[in-house]
């Protein structure tokens, strides 16, 4: 399943299907009209035109036509695989995973049956539920014919459910305001019976025609309405409100269970103009409060973004000590993305910690010149008692690290429960005096879940500095990152040999349709897998059936998870 990136400087949302307000990351969104999805359509007062009487009552006496008679349904499934998936709801349920059912329509759309626990997969043109939970119990990735007789089955309910008539009636329309100020048409339409608000037919959310329009619209709103959770705005942010580009300047390494990645050395910066701030939905479990504390929050799946409008630059180039680096721009399929990068280590330049680095752009959109200097590298960080771990239990954790900086160090270790490539973490956040030794408290680490923990330290340098009318944030920075077990240790054996025979086909796969180099054995396969407990085959063989050669080059896709 390919998940769906978020566009700069809009909202974090993504296609919404399935009728349970589900959020699916996947094909299961495309194409493919059938049953509930054929009534609805764009709201008259929506962006593209004005609310008036005439029109409500217009859209929402199509509707009743459609339901009153039998209607055409071109219908025909024409393939059916099992994938693993992964749908983040919108709602209390989080994010659910799983096996699903993809059946093939010819016109290059998809729908899906699962994964299991997301209530209705497929509902009627009259509301009612086609295909729920009660009748699937998942699919088998590994067996190519798992889904055939799902999808020929939905072909036939879905003709069946055309063939179909309703006793549909028009009790209610008018132009009115929505909670969020909007107004909207609103409309409230009995089938056999039953009473749906705002043309609300794909979400099997019908009431008691007795209540009465007003109650009707009324609970509607409140039943279509996410839970609110606070907005968590990033605080590390490169894009700074009321700064005009960003300098970073990183010295990187990865630890997989005990394997150390090689250190890296890059420069990367970006020109642009940003309204707004950037943040995550969640749950604030523990404030952070101050130097020498920790917070935990529950992240969400959704978030806000900043709008950002990125720039481009005839020349960007670091300078180091009389030797000038030009950075390259980086190739994306927009063209309105411009970035541009140098990997330094790669060419061979050692880094200076305690050393000054300068840096010039100018030209293109940009349409300035600046002039910078006194970046500073950090010293470099590294913690001496992490490095020899790949399971951690639960309870007080003793950090010592090296060097020193002036600003506090900064932690985010962000536990994953399950393995899946879409997930929601428990994150706890520290910042810390960085004068080489810190305690996270017991009681932090015992509050939070067994899973498979990443810690990112990172001590960085931030300035704001004004150059040739603009205002530019640099940020050098030492990271280190450190991967392993949090909790008991289990038997994990059975899932290092699954993940070393995934390795195996996806750096096959590499050598055979790529110039890239293949990731490690030991990135693919941590050594901490074999004492976690939260490991399947079922992942890691899903990993390697998504790594595949297609139309002359590599292809991997993303939404494989545990069942």
């Amino acid at each position: 399943m390919a998940s769906r990136v978020p566009s700069t400087g809009q909202a974090r949302s993504w296609c919404w299907s399935l009728g349970v307000g589900a959020v699916f990351l996947g094909s299961g969104c495309s194409g493919g009209q059938s049953g509930a999805e054929a009534l609805g359509g764009n709201e008259p007062g929506g962006a593209e035109e004005e609310c008036t009487p005439q029109l409500c009552e217009q859209a929402a006496l199509a509707d009743v036509q459609v339901l009153s008679q039998p209607r055409a349904l071109d219908l025909a499934y024409v393939g059916a695989s099992c994938s693993s998936t992964s749908v983040m709801t919108g709602s209390e349920l989080g994010t659910v995973s799983g096996s699903a059912c993809e059946c093939a329509l010819a016109d290059g759309g998809v729908r899906a049956i699962g994964p299991v626990g997301l209530g209705c997969y497929v509902l009627g043109h009259g509301g009612e539920c086609l295909w729920g939970d009660d009748e699937f119990q998942g699919c088998n990735i590994n067996d190519p014919s798992s889904c055939d007789s799902v999808c020929a089955a939905l072909e036939q309910r879905q003709e069946a459910d055309a063939a179909k008539s309703y006793d549909a009636e028009l009790v209610y329309t008018a132009c009115g305001g929505t909670a969020d100020g909007v107004n909207d048409c609103q409309s409230v339409v009995s089938i056999d019976g039953r009473c749906y608000a705002n043309r609300d037919y794909n979400q099997a959310r019908s009431y008691a025609c007795a209540l009465g329009a007003a109650a009707i619209l009324e609970q509607h709103e409140v039943d279509t309405t996410p839970p609110q959770q606070p907005l968590i705005l990033e605080t590390s942010t490169p894009y700074l409100p009321g700064t005009d580009g960003m300098l970073q300047l990183t010295l990187a390494q990865e630890y997989w269970g005990t394997a150390p990645s090689p250190v890296s050395f890059s420069a990367y910066a970006q020109f642009f103009d940003v309204q707004g701030q950037s943040g995550q939905y969640g749950d604030v479990l523990d404030p952070l409060d101050g130097v020498d504390d920790c917070g935990v929050t529950r992240i969400g799946s959704t978030g806000a973004g900043a709008n950002i409008q990125l720039l481009s630059v005839a020349q960007a180039t670091l300078h180091d000590e009389g030797r000038d680096y030009a950075l390259e721009e980086f190739r994306s399929s927009s063209d309105s993305y411009y970035a541009y990068l140098f990997d330094l280590s790669a060419a061979g330049v050692a880094p200076r910690p305690g050393g000054s680095y300068g840096f010039s752009a100018s030209g293109g959109s940009f349409a300035g010149s600046i002039e910078l200097g006194g970046i500073v590298l950090p010293d470099p960080l590294s913690f001496p008692g992490l490095m020899s771990a790949r399971r951690l239990a639960r309870g007080a954790l003793d950090l010592t690290w090296t060097g020193r900086g002036e600003a506090p160090l900064r932690l985010s270790l962000q536990i994953q429960t399950t393995l899946a490539d879409i997930f929601e973490p428990y994150r706890i956040d520290c910042l810390m005096a960085d004068d080489g030794a810190f305690t996270i408290p017991a009681s932090v680490l015992e509050a939070a879940p067994d899973g498979t923990a990443t810690a990112y330290f990172t001590r960085e340098r931030r300035l704001v500095v004004p150059s040739g009318g603009r205002s530019i944030q640099t940020i050098s920075s030492s990271q280190v990152n450190h991967r392993f077990w949090l909790g008991p240790a289990c038997d994990g054996s059975a899932v290092m040999a699954a993940c070393q025979r995934s390795a195996a086909q996806i750096q096959a796969r590499y050598a055979e349709c790529s110039d890239v180099a293949p990731p490690s054995l030991e990135s693919l396969c941590p050594d901490y897998l074999s004492e976690s407990c939260n490991g399947c085959s079922e992942y890691f063989d899903c990993r390697a059936a998504a790594t595949r050669c297609e139309n002359g080059g590599l292809s991997s896709t993303s939404g494989c998870s545990c069942p």
